[in-house]
């Protein structure tokens, strides 16, 4: 899905900014902890999506 592209591309400019240094380490790992998050719940979600497709 497409979400979870765009949390994948949040990660990834969040690993360029730290490579530039613009963002400290603890900034990254928040984000990385967000980005994680974030995809549980997408998953999650299409996972509910699925089982509601099949109960029809």
């Amino acid at each position: 899905m497409n979400a979870r592209g765009s949390v994948a591309e949040i990660l990834d400019h969040a690993l360029e900014a730290k490579s530039w240094d613009y963002i400290d380490d603890a900034t990254l790992n928040r984000i990385r902890k967000d980005c994680e998050k974030c995809l549980q719940l997408i998953n999650g979600y299409i996972r509910y999506l699925r089982n509601q497709n099949e109960r029809q």
